[in-house]
């Protein structure tokens, strides 16, 4: 299975003809958007965006960033929606939980740690095996390489940590923050912030069922 994942649109609609380009070389099966579709949050912003995305591919699932809209899920179609969902695809389970942890910016769509640990633990007590599972969120998992800011701070999610820490899915894709693509692992989990799709980022993921667990490549983008 071919997944290719984006953050952080912002509203940007000149940024989905890099998405089409992208949609057209590597012709991917599932299309990953980590949240931030919309950058003032509003409906008619968030379905410009969303159906521009349909129109170049079918087949995709969204968690909300911490600038969508409050009312994200009533917005969105629930077959595409994977805020605190889980949906199937390709016998993989895919978990997702978008917004943020609180910031000093007061953007729209901010958890207290606490309310996502205990989101997230719902989730993964429906998932059989956690090792094929792929946790999609907005926000990065606090003290890693991919959450660090201009000045230094880690500010990902502590809770997100924990919860990846516990459960050990497959893959954690996230966007967030702006200034730095990457990778890292936390225990045997492989987390990837896939980058700012109108700085020209996205990230190609590779997956294959392997044994009691998932073979994962990617390619940045």
């Amino acid at each position: 299975m071919r997944i290719l994942a984006i953050s952080d649109i912002h509203g940007d609609i000149q940024a989905l003809d890099i998405l089409e380009k992208f949609v057209d070389k590597y012709k991917p099966n599932l299309l990953i958007i980590c949240g931030d579709v919309a950058d003032s949050g509003t409906v008619s912003e968030t379905e410009t965006i969303l159906n521009e995305i349909k129109r170049i591919i079918e087949t995709f699932f969204v968690v909300p960033g911490n600038c969508d809209n409050k009312n994200f899920s009533e917005i969105v179609p629930k077959e595409v929606n994977l805020h605190e969902s889980i949906k199937r695809y390709n016998n993989i389970e895919f978990l997702g939980f978008g917004g943020s942890n609180i910031t000093p910016f007061n953007t729209n769509i901010e958890f207290e740690e606490s309310f996502i640990e205990s989101k997230l633990e719902s989730l993964f007590s429906k998932v059989g095996d956690t090792r094929k599972s792929i946790l999609v969120t907005h926000c990065p998992p606090k003290d890693t390489s991919i959450d660090v800011v201009t000045s230094g701070l880690h500010v990902g999610s502590l809770a997100i940590r924990k919860i990846i820490r516990k459960y050990q899915p497959a893959l954690n894709l996230c966007g967030h923050i702006h200034e730095i693509r990457g990778a890292d692992k936390i225990g045997d989990t492989l987390i990837i912030n896939v980058g700012n799709l109108p700085k020209g980022e996205a990230t190609l993921i590779n997956i294959e069922t392997k044994g009691n667990g998932l073979q994962i490549s990617y390619n940045f983008l």
